[in-house]
């Protein structure tokens, strides 16, 4: 198969399932804030950001990016056997971590949420929120785990089709829930949280069931239950700064916009928001072709390919390049179109003008970074992404924020102009870093393998 064909094929149903989830989210947002309004809004955005900050350091990136790297070189080097003991010990950790992880945030959710700032009603909310979304969580990690399996042999078509299933089902379910239809009870917010909690539920049995029935990979119970310290310590030795990558990055952008809305004021910080969300829509294809650059460099590193290794990165980059330099394109010339898709005030959308056009320069960058950083880990490197996005984003970017917003008085424009620096640091530390990954790669019987 052509490799342009090869990365497309695991890159745009990763895109897919990336813009389901956000289809489902603008539409959940959208059903609360008719019901409940900003108080409701405002509960189930600081609720979401904490689960999915955790899940993300813990699960969702730091166990599932090991997964899908270690499976992806195990299957390139046709060794589908040591792929499933991988994938069977990352389930073994996973569900003990996303076990431990949801009833924790169960039985603190009010100490999280307060700390997060959330008072009198919005409190109130976040608590019926919660005690739904704990146990859905849960859920919504497993089929994290599940996926990465999948990604790791390129079948990211399957994960499509369970996001979409999952999808759908969430949001009749919260039409059904929050209103109160077909006889049902109105639950409002706490409505909408067990509809996610039931959609994840049904997307964890469709993949479960799509392991034991068709996948080449094979979920073998006697593996999860069988511990094997070798394959354990490799995870674990991979899921740690991956985890940490994550953090670095979540975090950091937490105290970012802590630190614009202290500083600049709520206009700002609403602004701000906004060209965030924005540009959620072009993270999506860098998200995608990272995906397809993990898979396929794994898959070659295993099958003892490094030309081929090397290839896929620079096709995924390229790719993802183009793309998102188109929505560079499209930002910088209609950025009044996209701010006033999510509100109507002249003063934001000044502002968010302003904002999104210099946003526009940092989308080819954050593009190769983002392809970069998942070539590295299907290598097997995960820590060097790591501090990567620790130097970047809290040796450059923070503290050049901080400076621009609490010292300078500069306004929002400026923030943004930092973070176009960021990411051309974090893009040429990346794909420095991968080069001399590949320089030092060496094997002893080199020769050619396609991977189907």
């Amino acid at each position: 198969m052509n490799k342009y064909k090869k990365v497309l094929k695991i890159a745009l149903p990763a895109v897919g399932e990336m813009v389901l989830f956000m289809l489902v989210w603008v539409i959940d947002t959208a059903f609360i804030g008719r019901w409940g309004g900003n108080d409701a809004v405002s509960a189930v955005g600081i609720s979401t950001e904490i689960l999915y900050t955790i899940a993300g350091i813990m699960v969702t990136i730091g166990i599932s990016v090991p997964i899908t790297s270690l499976v992806a070189q195990k299957f390139g080097a046709k060794k589908m056997d040591e792929a499933e003991i991988y994938l069977a010990n990352g389930l073994r950790i996973g569900f003990l971590v996303s076990l431990l992880v949801s009833i924790l945030l169960f039985i603190f959710k009010s100490q999280v949420v307060s700390i997060m700032g959330a008072k009198e009603q919005v409190f109130l909310y976040s608590m019926e929120y919660m005690k739904f979304a704990t146990i859905g969580v849960f859920f919504n990690m497993m089929s994290s785990l599940l996926n990465s399996g999948l990604r790791g042999i390129g079948r990211t078509d399957i994960s499509l089709i369970s996001a979409g299933i999952s999808n759908i089902l969430n949001i009749f379910l919260d039409w059904v829930l929050i209103y109160g239809k077909f006889g049902m009870p109105e639950m409002g917010v706490a409505g909408s949280a067990l509809a996610t909690l039931i959609a994840f539920f049904v997307s964890f049995l469709f993949l479960s069931f799509y392991y034991f029935k068709f996948s080449d990979l094979k979920i073998k119970f006697k593996l999860i239950f069988d511990k094997n310290k070798e394959f354990t310590k490799k995870i674990i030795q991979l899921a740690i700064p991956s985890g940490f990558q994550e953090g670095a990055f979540s975090l950091g952008r937490l105290l970012n916009v802590a630190i614009v809305l202290t500083g600049l004021g709520s206009l700002s910080a609403a602004t701000n928001q906004i060209v965030t969300t924005v540009e959620s829509i072009s993270f999506m294809p860098g998200w995608g072709f990272s995906v397809a650059a993990t898979s396929l460099v794994g898959q070659m590193i295993g099958a003892k390919d490094k030309d081929s290794a090397i290839k896929f990165a620079r096709i995924s980059a390229l790719l993802g390049s183009i793309i998102m330099t188109s929505f560079a394109f499209l930002y910088f010339i209609f950025p009044e179109f996209f701010i006033g898709l999510f509100i109507d005030d002249p003063l934001t959308i000044e502002l968010g003008k302003k904002s999104l056009r210099i946003a526009a320069f940092e989308q080819t960058t954050m593009a190769i970074s983002m392809v970069y950083a998942g070539a590295l880990k299907g290598y097997g490197d995960t820590k060097t992404p790591f501090f990567i996005s620790l130097f970047t984003n809290w040796a450059i970017r923070l503290p050049l924020i901080f400076v621009s917003v609490f010292l300078l008085k500069l306004p929002l424009e400026y923030v943004w102009g930092i973070m176009v620096i960021q990411w051309f640091i974090d893009a040429v530390l990346h794909f420095i870093m991968f080069k001399k990954k590949m320089q030092g790669v060496s094997f002893r019987k080199f020769r050619k393998k396609r991977v189907l």
